[in-house]
Parts: structure tokens; sequence; C-alpha cells
């Protein structure tokens, strides 16, 4: 998948009569939104310290699951300190680089199979490298939410026993393709899916809605593939190689 030939370039109280200096309510609900970011990223450092005493008590498959669980960690305290750089950025547009799509799923994979039931397949694309143009961590959000959707459709004792993740190439874009084996969904379940907690389950109707928004915000758009069997979703991502060459065009 890689081209040698293109290398990558590189709270608060309410007064009774609000002064005219008081904050608006949505720089508030803001304040305390980044606030909470802060604290739970502290909350997530006591965590990973307890899971490296975990760790070196644990046998190895505890070790495995240790491992998976500080990897969660150390992505969710990442996204608390960029919910906190952005705010202090003026320029709120998406921070899009490049960067190996093929290594990012190999992540997402290790981190959630320790979570699988007994006997639940992971499959992943047979390409080594697969270098994008995205916010990276937008796209670990949206393939980790379908991904841990399948997963835990399974742990309930949902009839998935594999979710498989495919790439393949359509001139300059990348088609990303997430799929299980399941029965599919409901027509009165596609209707709504990606609508806010309203996707089935509120927790995983959520997770896809916030996957497709993170899709629109780096030129994409996530959809269902009706082609096939099971659940199925696509999305496209822009090849670095190809964004070069346009610029030298």
């Amino acid at each position: 998948m890689s081209d040698p030939r293109c290398p990558m370039r590189s709270l608060t109280l309410a007064a009774v009569s609000p002064r005219p200096d008081t904050p608006p309510a949505r720089d508030v609900a803001q304040s305390f939104a980044l606030d909470l970011a802060h604290d739970i990223r502290n909350a997530l450092a006591v965590s990973t310290l307890h899971l490296e005493t975990l760790e070196r008590l644990a046998g190895p498959k505890g070790r495995k699951a240790a491992s998976a669980a500080q990897a969660v960690l150390a992505r969710a305290a990442a996204l608390c300190s960029a919910s906190l750089a952005a705010s202090r950025r003026t320029d709120k547009a998406t921070q899009r680089r490049g960067f190996d799509l093929i290594k990012l799923i190999r992540e997402i994979a290790a981190i959630l199979a320790p979570t699988a039931p007994a006997g639940f397949r992971i499959e992943l694309p047979a390409e080594t490298q697969c270098i994008v143009l995205a916010a990276p961590d937008d796209i670990f959000r949206i393939v980790f939410n379908l991904v841990h959707n399948a997963i835990g459709i399974a742990r309930r004792g949902g009839a998935i026993g594999v979710v498989r993740i495919a790439i393949r190439r359509d001139g300059p874009r990348v088609v990303v393709h997430i799929s299980d084996d399941g029965p599919g969904l409901p027509a009165a379940v596609r209707t709504a899916l990606f609508q806010h907690g309203r996707g089935g389950a509120a927790d995983h109707g959520f997770g896809i809605a916030i996957a497709r928004q993170l899709a629109e915000r780096n030129g994409s758009t996530l959809r269902l593939d009706a082609s096939v069997s099971g659940a199925a979703y696509v999305f496209e991502l822009p090849g670095v190689c190809a964004v070069a060459k346009a610029r030298e065009g």
C-alpha cells in the first residue's frame, strides 16, 4: 500500500441580576467542560499508576490486559490534552497531517482484542503501510467506536464472531471498510442510526453518531454499506501521495 516514490511530507453560581461582565451561558458551559477534561486527565494518570502495579503482579494474560488498558488510558488522556489545547487556539480547524493508517488500526486492535469474548476475531488489512491525510485522533475514534460497538454486541450475546477492517485505493482516496458477520441492522435502526443516542442502545448509537461527525470534520462521511450482510460502514480519506501530487501540479 505504501508508495516508495512518494515519501510522506511532512462550575459557576448564578446571580439573580446578571452583571454586564457575566459570561454567556455557552462560555460557562465551555469552561466547565474544560475543567472537567483537566480533572479527568488527572484521574486517568492515577489509574495508570495503579495499572502499572497490577501489571507487575499479574501473569502473562493479566499483563496483556493491563497493557491494553494502559494504552486506552493514554489515548483518553491525550484526548483530554487535545481538548485543552484546542480551547487555547484561535484557529479551530481540524489539525490534519500524514500518518500511517495501518499502524493506527493495529493499535486499536491490540487495545480491544483483550476485551472481546472467546473466539471473537478482529481481521486486519493485509497491507503493511498506508499513509493518509487526516486528524489521527479523529480517525482513531472512528475506528475504535465501530469496532468497540461490534465487540460490545458480541459480549452481550449477539451473533457476531468477527469484525473485519479492510482498506483499498480508489484513485487518490483510501476507502476504509469496517464490517461484521452479524445479522445486520433492522430497518428501524438504520433510519436513525447516525442520530445521537438513537442507533439502538443509547451508548452505542451515540458512538456511531460521533463517528460520522468526526468523519465529516475530516472532509469525509461515514455511511452504511448495504451491499454486504451484517453491519458494514465505509468512509474515505485522502492519501498523502495524492495530496502531494495535487500541490505539485
